[in-house]
């Protein structure tokens, strides 16, 4: 196992206080793979300035500009990840879109919020043991790691 090592300590990353998070889905599922250079750029762009919904309404001019992007370029990539399903546009607006879960996936939440349904309602109670922790649900949800 390799050991990790912090290269530059004093450069450490901390959650920033805006929002934006990129999905570590899109390299383990391969979402990265078939996309084009300027899709990629366009799709951090959008995920970086995104709201808590995915939302931003960066007009095509300063897409342009933030991009260094000809108008078809952008038009282009926006073709590629609206047809890649990874975001929706309807002028002026973008939304960054939740990546498709497997059918795998879909059973593990499925039955994570089952567990958890039925937890608000002992949640107080003395069943409280059968009540699952944030920290189960998220190892649940991410196959036990």
């Amino acid at each position: 196992m390799i050991r990790k090592e912090i290269v530059r300590p004093e450069r450490l990353r901390h959650l920033p206080e805006g929002f934006g998070w990129v999905d570590h889905r899109l390299v383990r599922k391969g979402y990265l793979k078939e996309r084009s250079r300027d899709a990629l750029a366009l799709y951090l762009f959008l995920v970086t300035v995104a709201d808590a919904d995915g939302v931003s309404y960066y007009s095509e001019e300063s897409l342009c500009a933030q991009l260094n992007y000809t108008s078809f370029e952008l038009k282009a990539s926006r073709s590629e990840l609206a047809d890649a399903d990874l975001v929706a546009y309807q002028k002026p607006f973008y939304q960054v879109l939740e990546l498709p879960r497997s059918a795998e996936e879909k059973n593990n939440f499925a039955e994570v919020m089952r567990d958890v349904r039925m937890c608000d309602s002992n949640i107080f109670s003395k069943h409280r043991e059968e009540c699952v922790s944030v920290g189960d649900i998220i190892k649940t949800m991410t196959g036990g790691k």
